[in-house]
């Protein structure tokens, strides 16, 4: 949780609001750049899943995986969304299958990524 937290949530914002690390005149830098560290972040979750999984603490669904989903949905409009990244798609595919995402995009009024 505190490496998604620290490590990988604090790198969308950077890409959606480009222009506050380093001004508008800099925000097409930032976020080339914030794009490479954000694949580099997929790329060592995917490893710890290949390794580990099929879970983030290995053979235990835990609240952990759901906030990895969040964040993977996040990257949905992305260069390389993180379900480019086996693992990764393998951890969102069972995890959009529950019933309780279908719940949660209902409620949310949510459609894409379903």
């Amino acid at each position: 949780m505190f490496h998604l937290a620290n490590m990988v949530q604090p790198l969308f914002r950077q890409w959606w609001y480009p222009h506050e690390p380093a001004g508008e005149a800099h925000a097409e830098a930032v976020r080339s750049t914030v794009a490479g560290r954000i694949e580099r972040a997929w790329q060592v979750l995917d490893a710890h899943l290949a390794a580990n999984g099929p879970f983030l603490l290995g053979k235990t669904l835990s609240v952990a995986d759901f906030y990895l989903v969040m964040l993977m949905r996040w990257s949905r409009a992305m260069p390389k969304p993180a379900t480019s990244w086996p693992h990764l798609a393998a951890v969102a595919t069972q995890l959009k299958a529950r019933p309780s995402f279908a719940t949660l995009y209902q409620r949310e009024g949510l459609t894409e990524w379903a």
